[in-house]
């Protein structure tokens, strides 16, 4: 188990061989804190599920044995602000949202592709501050949990945007971009205003974030009854459920009660 003041800790695991389960059980323990994790199990199962994971995990390695293979974690957590790698995460947000609407109003495919890899991004400081949360959880659990409830709800957000980008570059639009475009860039000022109220304790932006909340879900419910008749059905979803979603991502951050203490 992660031990109090961090310090280093391992587990040995025995697994089956499936790959899956390699890879559940590669991520868990990194997240978890611990520093050294001993694989048992079928050694290529073991070496696909690291190689699919690697580039998420900072600072893992992977070392093989005759009758094992050891995962270590180089990534020191008194190395690693949390803050700073919130601040990161936001501004991933920030250009992710940026990328997704000059798609909107040029068509260049690029943007979104670009979207796609800013969300591999995502994942790594997602993983990378679950893991630091978990190990210096200690020192301040109730302030864990909300760092906990926002970095997830960042990584949501980007996933949402990743969803909204695949779906584009199956489906191009012709028609409603301009308004599509109009509404979202509402939806990116409004969850970068809580995020900001978060990480700044502003708990005047915070409750203004929540008590926009239903003018916003109210504004992507008209975007989804436009009548776009150039639209797909899947886009139409897609732009309408995104949207919600990230609305309702970003009243929860603002709710979170680290916010203005």
């Amino acid at each position: 188990m992660t031990q109090a003041g961090g310090e280093t800790n391992e587990v040995s695991i025995s697994l089956s061989g499936a790959i899956d389960e390699a890879t559940r059980v590669i991520i868990a323990s990194y997240i978890e804190g611990y520093d050294n994790v001993e694989i048992i199990g079928q050694k290529d199962s073991i070496r696909r599920a690291f190689s699919n994971v690697e580039n998420k995990l900072p600072g893992s390695l992977m070392l093989e044995s005759d009758g094992s293979v050891l995962i270590k974690v180089a990534t020191s957590e008194s190395n690693v602000d949390l803050n700073e790698v919130i601040n990161s995460m936001a501004n991933i947000l920030n250009s992710m949202f940026n990328k997704f609407i000059d798609y909107l109003g040029t068509g260049k495919e690029d943007s979104l592709k670009e979207v796609l890899e800013l969300d591999d991004q995502m994942d790594k400081l997602y993983f990378l501050a679950l893991r630091t949360i978990k190990k210096l959880s200690f020192r301040d659990p109730k302030r864990a949990i909300d760092d906990t409830i926002v970095v997830k709800n960042l990584e949501h957000a980007a996933d949402a945007l990743d969803r909204l980008s695949n779906a584009f570059m199956r489906v191009q639009a012709t028609q409603c971009k301009r308004e599509i475009g109009e509404k979202l860039r509402d939806v990116w000022t409004y969850i970068m205003k809580a995020v900001y109220a978060y990480l700044d304790n502003n708990i005047n932006n915070a409750l203004k974030v929540l008590l926009d909340r239903e003018r916003m879900l109210n504004s992507m419910l008209e975007l989804a009854n436009m009548g776009c008749t150039g639209l797909s059905g899947l886009l139409t979803a897609s732009i309408h459920e995104g949207g919600q979603l990230i609305v309702a991502l970003a009243a929860d951050i603002a709710r979170q009660p680290s916010v203005g203490t």
